[in-house]
């Protein structure tokens, strides 16, 4: 091992005392003179016009002003889009008009301290008028209530190689089983958090602590119609991610309000916000069907997959490839086929989680695998 820079040998992270005696600095921890914070009036109903009521929230001393879809530019964007040469369908907006999920972003408060943004809060009416609700994937299939378009098919793929008809053909069994997997959220210590400023040079400057500077970045230029150079984006401490915080979301808020009201304006949520308001694992529907012999050897597979995509684009396609590509490397199967259907429902959008697919994948595989699993059965996909 001497001949190793790094294998081998051990190693003290430089911030691991202070960590360990919590003196690490977080993104809440931090202030700036004449700051306004942020509270983000979210839906509490899954899919419906709305009016917001703001007129007693906004008399609590220490609002500043409370903004909605009318206030904010109508650019629309992807946040899965993580750099230029990725083309993806942009049907995000900072604030929205309508509510497509419980969590949805339909207001936002700003005021002189949490204290003043919570109290308002508490004081926003808002009458909801209900609309037809996509709640799981059989009725996204059946297209009889639309979230996008003629359809709520967003994004579909087939891929494979070999003769899988003839892996079928001389297979002894093919072994099928029908499995799901549900959403998941990533849970980090830290819930979702941002903040920006205008310099004194008239640049933008956001402060986060998520997993892609350069997607805000660009993100923010988009929508904001501002050159690269003249937008900031620091990377501070994470407080966990998991993937949770692999897609600009208070960023673009942040970046947009700070920009509108010349003021730091930091953004911020609670446990319960962070939930439903931000991205989960998407949710997947599997059947799985594999020819093997009778002395185990695997001929061939087919894997049929449905993705919940919930009420955006965001990484529908990128869901259904990053599935995909992890289903031929772990075994030696001379023919596999894939068929990956993405939809939209009205759920909160879907977004990278640990290993993005892989969980949701094996999960299904493995137990078709399994040959003493007791579910399963002889046929044919």
């Amino acid at each position: 091992m001497k001949q190793f820079k790094y294998i081998g040998k051990r190693f003290q992270r430089e911030d691991s005392l202070e960590r360990a005696e919590g003196k690490t600095k977080f993104l809440a921890d931090c202030k700036r003179l004449n700051m306004l914070y942020g509270k983000l009036i979210l839906s509490e109903h899954a899919h419906a016009d709305f009016q917001l009521d703001t007129e007693e929230a906004l008399k609590v001393p220490g609002v500043y002003k409370i903004l909605t879809y009318e206030d904010i530019p109508h650019v629309a964007y992807n946040s899965m889009e993580w750099f230029t040469g990725i083309q993806a369908q942009r049907d995000e907006y900072i604030l929205n008009e309508r509510a497509r999920f419980v969590g949805d972003r339909i207001g936002l408060i700003l005021a002189e301290s949490k204290e003043a943004c919570e109290k308002a809060w508490c004081k926003v009416k808002v009458q909801y008028q209900d609309l037809p609700v996509v709640a799981d994937l059989q009725t996204a299939q059946e297209d009889r209530i639309l979230v996008r378009g003629k359809t709520n098919l967003a994004y579909e793929k087939n891929i494979g190689y070999g003769d899988l008809a003839n892996a079928e053909a001389e297979a002894d069994f093919i072994v099928e089983d029908r499995g799901s997997t549900p959403r998941t959220h990533h849970l980090a210590i830290e819930p979702h958090i941002a903040m920006a400023e205008v310099d004194d040079f008239g640049n933008l400057v956001v402060y986060s602590p998520g997993q892609v500077v350069f997607a805000a970045q660009m993100q923010l230029s988009r929508i904001l119609h501002l050159p690269y150079a003249r937008i900031r984006v620091i990377k501070c401490n994470m407080g966990g991610s998991f993937g949770g915080k692999q897609q600009p979301l208070l960023e673009l808020t942040a970046g947009v309000a700070a920009w509108l009201t010349q003021r730091p304006v930091q953004i911020y949520m609670n446990r319960r916000e962070s939930m439903i308001g931000t991205f989960t694992r998407n949710g997947t529907e599997a059947r799985v069907a594999t020819a093997v012999r009778k002395d185990g050897k695997i001929l061939g597979r087919k894997v049929d997959t449905c993705f919940d995509g919930g009420a955006y684009d965001t990484n529908n396609t990128s869901i259904v490839n990053a599935y995909a590509k992890k289903l031929f490397r772990l075994y030696r199967i001379p023919a596999q086929e894939f068929h990956g259907r993405a939809y939209y429902t009205d759920k909160t959008p879907g977004g990278a989680c640990r290993a993005y697919g892989g969980p949701q994948n094996h999960a299904i595989t493995e137990v078709n695998i399994e040959p003493c699993y007791p579910g399963h059965r002889h046929g044919s996909l």
